[in-house]
């Protein structure tokens, strides 16, 4: 029984440090979308596979082809992986895709799902 909580505990712990902070996004300056010169950051989450189902795989979506679907030129891309649980049924992949474009774009950007975030560390 013991080792039942401790485990349970641990368990809550990984699950309460494992939760990412994405960024504030109600922070960031106001979007200057008449700037021609004014870029922004923006993200989406891509996961997916299936651990422990050989018949999963899962290749995310290149940022630059999914934007350019909707007209949006992308300067930078950047790929921040995220942890995922080790257990059959968990996903095999978790990532930020982020993407810097021009703000007058932004509105696109989100149509395809993105949000506006601060630069990627």
């Amino acid at each position: 029984m013991n080792a039942q909580r401790t485990l349970a505990l641990w368990l809550v712990a990984l699950l309460v440090f494992s939760c990412r902070d994405m960024g504030n996004v109600a922070s960031l300056p106001p979007v200057d979308r008449s700037s021609s010169n004014g870029m922004v950051w923006v993200f989406q989450i891509f996961s997916g596979g299936r651990q422990c189902d050989t018949s999963s795989h899962y290749t995310p979506p290149d940022v630059r082809e999914l934007l350019g679907t909707a007209s949006v030129g992308v300067s930078d891309t950047k790929i921040v992986g995220l942890a995922v649980c080790a257990a059959c049924g968990c996903p095999t992949y978790a990532a930020n895709h982020y993407a810097l474009i021009q703000a007058y774009d932004l509105e696109k950007a989100q149509g395809l799902g993105f949000q506006r975030s601060e630069e990627p560390k």
